[in-house]
């Protein structure tokens, strides 16, 4: 079916969801209950690749101090200006990573791990305050 722009095609995209709806979350369902682990390891595999890419390295390493594991390491905003970033892409974590690749990996972010990531907070002066 040509779409003459991709408004159409959206559109298009929204209405066959509406219709099949039921059928989608049943099949969702199913596969997750099939193949658990499939996705952790698809956010495992991505959140390695974004990672590494963001450190400079083919394995990712956080950039202050050298840390490897990945289960310490994450994405820190250069400008520590995270907030933004969530509001304008609405996404956090895996979700997030897809969309940094996606966009063809973006400026303005470093591997970082999250001792490192606190201690740039604390020096920058990036820390929330509550009133």
């Amino acid at each position: 079916m040509p779409f003459k722009n991709a408004e159409q095609r959206r559109a298009y995209r929204r209405q066959w969801y509406r219709d099949h709806r039921e059928k989608e979350l049943t099949y969702d369902r199913k596969f997750r209950k099939l193949h658990p682990d499939r996705l952790k390891i698809y956010g495992l595999r991505l959140k390695k690749e974004v990672l590494a890419h963001y450190s400079g390295t083919l394995e990712p390493i956080c950039v202050r101090c050298g840390f490897t594991d990945i289960r310490a390491l994450s994405l820190d905003h250069v400008d520590g200006h995270a907030k933004n970033d969530y509001i304008k892409r609405g996404r956090v974590g895996v979700g997030f990573y897809a969309i940094l690749k996606k966009e063809n990996y973006p400026a303005g972010y470093q591997t970082l791990c999250m001792n490192c990531q606190w201690l740039k907070r604390s020096e920058n002066n990036e820390l929330k305050r509550v009133s």
